[in-house]
């Protein structure tokens, strides 16, 4: 069908055994910056041997044949998948390079490159082995034949661990090294591999190299230390080297040749009669056995682990057209491990890029940036939680950098950060001031969006800054993280970042604190303003096209002031048709429910409930009262506090099955009037759960409880309850009379028992909590 993607040019796979994988001529293996360091231990080295004995076991093991569902001749060992990109500009991105040693293919490593480093280690401790059980044989029949056979194998393990660039000294190569501190020289010596793999196999084949060319024995690199490299070799030594060894005994081997399982073709190329011959007289006992026999009995056994290794495992190798296919076909199979983030894969191109530069990384200002970027993000180690905050932290930074709305998607995000880095920073200074920006939000993320009351009082708590201000700026940033409104936290962190440079530059920083309370009184106003009357429909393009074309650190710090935030975001708001008191007010007193944002809702209980009073005119509302008419409210004390944790409605909700309604108001329930903010008050939680089903007299004799601690008022209550037959639940009074807030309940009790709570009212009611809420609201917004 014309236009349909052709997906085979999009990425080729293949299986291949082992061996027809690294016996490729001339192609090396290069593991990218990005990829962690080679880390598979002990447990990964037995689970890799005793896969192989497993499968050995299933070919040469009689009793496997019973229940067998493959034939032998069927059985394979797949290891995995392996995910390969051609570097198609191998000058340009192999670093450090010596162009004269360069193989003539190179291929990244995307995924797989700690199966493809254990297999090389393994194949240099498999040629020793079998070398050295190659030299300690004579040429009698049957041990010529096992020498020749031995040979084939040595040649073949050659190509795990080395790539012949057929120049040089030694011509061959080790097959994979790691960006930046390996190099492949032309003939350099072997201090140019620094990582513990590549130095291993670059000392391996020049103990072979030296060999040769002085016609002795090899002097093999030692596998004692105790590096994790090391530790896996001496792992592998002592399995390949143990006489009670778990290998499929000589015998075995024979019976498998002649019952069909095997072949001699597999096992040592062609029909060896005298080394069959041989088998055939040596017995299982190998105390008995002369030493020419023993060191043949082991290289037979070595060659069928040797051959079920080369030939028998396998690999599916994925070849991606791009580097960017290759990262999302490596996240979507690594889904069940760790997989990398795309910081992780970003971070290695800056370190590649100052040394590079002749400068070190460690201890330079990229450094010390990064290391902010790196204790947040290494503060989960779970890898979902990582993931999560990486996402949230790169969506939030491409925003406050550019205002570019940065997907979740691995491959993008690390396409973004790179081109930003290397292409839009064209100078050292503008990389080095975006790596400033990523660490600024990093350090802002820590101490403002990650603030935790429970181990510190107030955000802003070692800043200089009045303490009614570090208090009201605490329940306010608590309000829009409750609220999980990361995008007004995205804005207020461009005004965070510079408090943090002056700080940082040891200048005097309280005008820079005092606009990013401003900022945070705007920016809260805004958002209670537009989400007590609208839907979040639009919202975000709000704060998107404000950080994109205002005041993002692309743009600059010129209109990043509160004074220019207040009036765009009154811009914003008069194009909503909420620009206004009366406009916001027609909505709001309809819109402001409990069902459409719970956390609006207790904000602007919380605001309401300071400095009003009972409203004498009015019964059941309040009105504005003094300053300091009530304890105060906007604490994160009390934000956090238990007994103004819960949202009461006052007319019970109706899809709760225990209410019984029918003595509420009816037309509460029509169109869920009972959602209203004008229904709903603020009550310890287990005060709510006890009053959830009460009737209206009920729930105001208990009202009248809260922070109620006059004896002879106390016992007045009981009497009344009594007198109604009503038994009070104990312990909800003990709640209720040691809570040190009652003013936002003052209006309700001064309504009196005999007024009906009605759909009336809760409109009266919401409508004047609109009314006070939008006075404050609007002061906080106004910046003159």
């Amino acid at each position: 069908m014309q236009g349909t993607v052709d997906i085979s040019r999009i990425f080729t796979s293949n299986s291949t055994s082992i061996l027809g994988f690294f016996q490729q001529a001339g192609l090396g293996y290069y593991i990218p910056l990005y990829q962690r360091e080679y880390s598979w231990d002990t447990e990964n080295i037995d689970q890799l041997l005793e896969d192989i004995l497993n499968g050995l076991e299933n070919i040469f093991d009689e009793d496997a044949d019973v229940g067998r569902q493959t034939s032998p001749d069927q059985q394979i060992h797949f290891m995995g998948t392996i995910i390969l990109v051609t570097e198609k500009e191998p000058i340009k991105n192999i670093k450090p390079l010596d162009q004269r040693a360069l193989p003539t293919r190179v291929d990244n490593v995307i995924d797989g490159q700690q199966r493809l480093s254990t297999i090389a280690l393994l194949s240099c401790q498999l040629y020793k082995e079998i070398y050295e059980l190659q030299q300690r044989l004579s040429d009698t029949d049957g041990s010529k034949d096992a020498k020749e056979a031995a040979q084939t194998y040595l040649e073949n393990l050659k190509d795990l661990f080395s790539v012949d660039i057929r120049r040089g000294s030694p011509q061959r190569k080790p097959i994979i090294i790691r960006a930046s501190v390996d190099q492949w020289t032309l003939d350099g010596n072997d201090d140019n591999y620094k990582s513990p793999v590549s130095y291993y196999l670059a000392s391996f084949i020049r103990a072979i190299n030296t060999a040769i060319n002085t016609n002795e024995a090899p002097s093999f690199p030692p596998v004692r230390g105790r590096g994790l490299v090391q530790r896996n070799l001496k792992k592998m030594s002592e399995f390949l080297s143990s006489e009670k060894t778990s290998l499929p005994s000589v015998q075995k081997i024979l019976k498998a040749i002649e019952a069909g399982k095997i072949t001699e073709l597999e096992l040592w190329s062609y029909p060896r009669e005298a080394l069959r011959n041989r088998i055939r007289q040596i017995e299982d006992n190998t105390n008995s056995l002369s030493d020419e026999d023993r060191h043949l009995s082991k290289l037979v056994r070595l060659f069928a682990f040797c051959d079920y290794l080369l030939n028998r495992c396998c690999f599916t190798v994925i070849k991606p057209e791009s580097d960017v296919r290759a990262f999302d076909m490596f996240q979507s199979l690594n889904a069940t491990g760790t997989p990398l983030t795309a910081y992780e894969t970003f971070k290695p191109l800056v370190v590649n890029y100052v040394e590079s530069s002749g400068a070190s990384f460690q201890n330079s200002k990229s450094d010390r940036h990064l290391k902010s970027v790196d204790d947040l993000l290494s503060s989960e180690t779970k890898a979902s939680a990582k993931s999560k905050i990486t996402n949230d932290f790169l969506t939030a930074f491409a925003l406050a950098q550019s205002g570019f709305k940065l997907s979740k998607q691995f491959s993008t995000q690390r396409r973004w950060l790179c081109n930003s880095y290397e292409n839009k920073c064209r100078s050292n200074s503008d990389k080095e001031e975006f790596l400033q920006h990523m660490g600024e939000l990093a350090i802002y993320w820590k101490e403002v969006v990650q603030f935790e009351p429970s181990k510190k009082s107030y955000v802003l708590e070692s800043l200089p800054v009045q303490d009614q201000d570090k208090k009201v700026s605490t329940v306010f940033l608590l309000y829009l993280r409750d609220a999980n409104h990361r995008m007004a936290l995205t804005v207020l962190s461009r005004f965070y970042s510079k408090v943090l440079h002056e700080r940082d530059s040891n200048e005097t920083i309280l005008g820079s604190v005092q606009e990013f309370i401003s900022a945070l009184k705007v920016t809260t106003a805004f958002y209670t303003i537009w989400r007590s009357s609208l839907s979040n429909s639009g919202l975000d393009d709000v704060y998107r096209e404000l950080l994109a074309n205002e005041i993002c650190w692309e743009k600059g710090d010129e209109k990043l002031t509160a004074k220019f935030l207040s009036e765009y975001f009154k811009r914003k708001l008069a194009e909503r048709g909420i620009g206004n008191k009366p406009d916001w007010l027609s909505k709001a007193k309809s819109f402001l429910r409990y069902d459409e944002s719970k956390v609006v809702c207790k904000f602007s209980l919380f605001v309401t409930a300071e400095d009003t009073i009972p409203d004498p005119d009015c019964p059941g509302l309040m009105k504005e009262g003094l300053p300091g008419s009530t304890p105060k409210y906007l604490t994160p004390e009390k934000w956090n506090s238990q007994e103004l944790s819960t949202i009461e409605h006052i007319a019970p909700q109706k899809n709760q099955s225990s209410n019984d309604l029918s003595q509420w108001d009816n037309s509460l329930y029509e169109d869920d009037n009972y959602q209203r903010i004008g229904n709903l008050t603020l009550l310890p939680v287990d005060v709510n759960s006890s009053l959830s089903n009460k009737g209206w007299i009920e729930k105001f004799i208990y009202y009248q409880h809260l922070s109620q601690k006059d004896p002879d008022r106390l016992a007045e209550l009981t009497s009344q309850a009594q007198e109604r037959g009503i038994n009070l639940s104990d312990q909800a009074i003990k709640l209720l009379t040691n809570s040190s807030h009652n003013s936002h309940i003052l209006p309700i009790v001064e309504l009196g028992s005999e007024r009906a709570w009605d759909k009336e009212l809760v409109e009266k009611r919401s409508e004047r909590i609109c009314s006070i809420l939008w006075e404050r609201l609007y002061s906080w917004l106004s910046v003159s």
